[in-house]
C-alpha cells in the first residue's frame, strides 16, 4: 500500500508502564496524516484534571513545607520557613495560578531594598535564597497538578558573589593552638583542624565513633541549636563518613579519654561541659570567639577551622577528591566551587619532558 503514513508514541501503559505506540498508512498527501496523527495523539493523553477550586499560594507553601519537615534538619527547616513566611507576607491570598513572572521580579526586587526585619534590604545571596525556596514550591505545585507552570523558574533573582571563606594560615594555626593549649576545649579545636569536622559533628561524636588504634572518626550524628533547642539529627549519606586521622591526633584524643575517665565510655560524648554532660554548640562558638581574640590572630567562625583544614590539604597538593570526602560534601564540584581560590592551577613541572617526549622527532 502506498501513499504517506505515521508512527508515533503514545504514553506507556497505564498497567504495565510499557511504551506504546500506533502507526497508520495509506494517506493520499502528508497534511492528511499529519492530522490523523495529531489526532491520535490527542486521544491518547492521560486525562489532565486541574482543580475546580485552585489554591492559594499560602496554601501550597505551609504543605511543601509540612513534607520538606520530615526530609530536612530542624536548622533548614527553620531557614525554609523564614523564607516561607516572605514569600506568603507577599502573596498569601494570590491564587498560585495567578502569579506572573513579573509579581516576582518586584518581590525580588522589593527585598533588596527593604526586605529585612528592620526594614533594610536582604543581601542579594539572601535573595537568592529566597528565590531557590519560592522555586521548589512552585515546581512541587506543578508537580502536583495544582499549578500549570513555575514561572518562579523565569524570573530573575539578583546577581551575588560568593563569600570567600576565611581561613588562617599555617603560622596562625600554630600561634592559635599555642595560646590555647591549656584550655579545656583544646582538643576540640586540634580535632576541627586536623579532620575538617563541623561544629554539629564534633559536639555530635561518642567515643564509639572513634577507633584510635585505626585511626578513624565517624560521623554519625549531629547537634545543632535552633530556637535556643538543642537537636541531633542524622547526616546525609554523604556526611556520614569515615574520617581518618594521623598520630598527633591520636595522642590528643588518647589523652583526653584517659582524663575524662578511662575506655568504658562509648555512649559518652567525647567534648563535655566543664561538670560533665552535652556540650553546648553556641557556647562552644562564643567560647572560641574569645579564644581567637585573645589569640590575636584573624577573626574567623569555628567553621573557618574546616575552612582552615581544607586549605591546609589544598596547599599540600591533597586533591580535590579526597578534601571534598573528608568534608563529607556531596560531590566533589561543590569543594571545587567553594574551595576554588585554593586550588592550583593545573601546572606539572615535568611538563616540559612530557612534551619532549610527546612531539620527540615533530617538526615546530
Amino acid at each position: 500500500m502506498g501513499g504517506w503514513a505515521f508512527r508515533v508514541d503514545i504514553a506507556p501503559d497505564p498497567e504495565s508502564g510499557h511504551r506504546q505506540q500506533r502507526s497508520k498508512q495509506g494517506f493520499r498527501t502528508k497534511a492528511d496524516a499529519v492530522a490523523a496523527m495529531g489526532e491520535v495523539i490527542a486521544n491518547s493523553e492521560p486525562p489532565r484534571i486541574w482543580p475546580s477550586d485552585p489554591l492559594s499560594v499560602r496554601q501550597v507553601a505551609r504543605s511543601w513545607l509540612e513534607r520538606k519537615s520530615g526530609e530536612c534538619t530542624p536548622s533548614t527547616i527553620a531557614a525554609y520557613r523564614r523564607s516561607v513566611d516572605k514569600i506568603c507576607d507577599r502573596f498569601g491570598d494570590v491564587l498560585v495560578g495567578d502569579v506572573t513572572v513579573a509579581m516576582v521580579d518586584d518581590f525580588e526586587r522589593d527585598l533588596l531594598e527593604h526586605g529585612a526585619a528592620g526594614g533594610g534590604g536582604l543581601s542579594a545571596k539572601s535573595v537568592n535564597a529566597v528565590h531557590a525556596v519560592f522555586h521548589q514550591i512552585v515546581a512541587d505545585a506543578v508537580r502536583r497538578g495544582v499549578a500549570r507552570s513555575n514561572v518562579v523558574a523565569s524570573a530573575r533573582p539578583p546577581r551575588h558573589e560568593d563569600r570567600i571563606v576565611a581561613a588562617w594560615t599555617p603560622d596562625e594555626v600554630r600561634t592559635f593552638l599555642d595560646v590555647v593549649r591549656g584550655h579545656r576545649l583544646y582538643p576540640v579545636f586540634f580535632v576541627a583542624l586536623t579532620t575538617g569536622l563541623t561544629r554539629g559533628e564534633l559536639v555530635g561524636l561518642r567515643w564509639g565513633d572513634i577507633d584510635l588504634d585505626a585511626g578513624e572518626i565517624t560521623v554519625r550524628r549531629i547537634v545543632s541549636m535552633t530556637n535556643g533547642q538543642r537537636t541531633e539529627t542524622t547526616p546525609s549519606p554523604s556526611a556520614r563518613r569515615t574520617v581518618t586521622i594521623a598520630e598527633r591526633t591520636i595522642d590528643i584524643l588518647a589523652a583526653h579519654r584517659a582524663g575524662a575517665g578511662g575506655d568504658d565510655d562509648v555512649g559518652r560524648p567525647v567534648f563535655e561541659q566543664r561538670n560533665g554532660g552535652e556540650l553546648n554548640p553556641d557556647s562552644l562558638s562564643a567560647t572560641f570567639r574569645r579564644l581567637v581574640n585573645n589569640a590575636g590572630v584573624s577573626p574567623i567562625a569555628i567553621g573557618g577551622l574546616r575552612h582552615t583544614h581544607a586549605a591546609l590539604l589544598f596547599r599540600g597538593g591533597v586533591g580535590p577528591i579526597v578534601v571534598s570526602a573528608r568534608l563529607g560534601h556531596s560531590t566533589v564540584a561543590t569543594t571545587q566551587h567553594m574551595y576554588r581560590h585554593l586550588t592550583p592551577p593545573l601546572h606539572d613541572a615535568d611538563l616540559a619532558a612530557f612534551e619532549q617526549t610527546l612531539l620527540s622527532g615533530v617538526d615546530s
